[in-house]
């Protein structure tokens, strides 16, 4: 008589429909005006807000756009089996407030900086350094012009400012 191993066999397939199994969340997303176009992923779906998008979990790139108003976009992470809300006040182009989104002028470092501090009088104070040079702290004031740099000696971490105003 021939012996049956039904239940290993069972226990196999079972494993490799588990292990095919995605995990998944929401994210629901609103936005006032409604109708703005959704993208995810820096791919335009086929929704518009009002919507609720089913998701691998992770972190995803949303962004959302619809004509004369600033586009919006963040990282939203999403767990397992949990919906994200997300609501969203678009900023018309025409509005005074557009102006916060202008670029008013940009610094190109030849290698990396560190996250920037700003000081009560809205000098920029942040770290740079090159793969085989030593680290530098800037100053730059809010126009753009540069206030002063600072030759670390070494590795630069990202700035702190202390309430008396020390760096």
């Amino acid at each position: 008589m021939k012996k049956k191993y039904i239940l290993p066999g069972l226990a196999i397939i079972l494993s490799l429909i588990a292990c095919q199994i995605e995990e998944v969340g929401w994210i629901s997303i609103t936005s006032t005006p409604r109708g703005a176009n959704v993208s995810l992923n820096d791919s335009l779906t086929d929704e518009t807000t009002s919507c609720v998008l089913e998701v691998g979990t992770g972190e995803h790139q949303l962004k959302l756009s619809l004509e004369d108003y600033l586009d919006w976009d963040s990282l939203v992470i999403v767990e397992v089996e949990e919906t994200t809300l997300v609501n969203v006040t678009l900023v018309p182009m025409d509005s005074a407030d557009t102006t916060l989104a202008k670029l008013k002028w940009k610094l190109e470092v030849g290698g990396e900086i560190t996250r920037p501090a700003i000081g009560s009088d809205g000098t920029i104070y942040f770290g740079a350094f090159e793969k085989d040079s030593w680290g530098y702290l800037y100053a730059y004031n809010p126009d753009g012009t540069k206030k002063w740099e600072f030759d670390a000696g070494g590795e630069v971490t990202p700035p702190v400012i202390s309430s008396n105003g020390n760096i």
